[in-house]
């Protein structure tokens, strides 16, 4: 099994009362030649929260509630939040992490900053 590390501080930017996606993929470098991970049996879960101490997240996304989409043997992980779900978060620079899970263990993939914009146009 392919273990899965955690990636540089990567920052997220959210602007209120717009949908938000975004896109990435996971590959395994061997011998020059990436190959993407197969994420078939995966679940994924990513909190955001105002500070890392709040015990109540502004939003959860999960491959349950379909804000997190894995792609299988294409390795790609889609974190998608519809318009009037980022209509209600709050502007502020909070944090978050992404962790993707399967038979075996707990993985964190992804962390940062997230910034929450207001939105002039509403």
């Amino acid at each position: 099994m392919t273990q899965i590390q955690d990636v540089e501080p990567y920052d997220l930017t959210i602007i209120q009362g717009d949908t938000f996606t975004w896109q990435g993929k996971i590959c395994d470098e061997e011998n020059e030649v990436l190959t993407p991970v197969d994420l078939t049996g995966y679940t994924a879960a990513m909190h955001i929260r105002h500070r890392i101490t709040d015990a109540v997240p502004l939003i959860t996304l999960t491959t349950e509630n379909g804000r997190i989409i894995l792609g299988g043997t294409e390795g790609t992980i889609t974190l998608m939040i519809a318009d009037e779900d980022t209509a209600t978060l709050p502007p502020c620079r909070a944090v978050y992490d992404l962790k993707l899970a399967v038979s075996g263990g707990v993985f964190r993939f992804m962390g940062g900053a997230c910034f929450i914009e207001g939105s002039v146009t509403r």
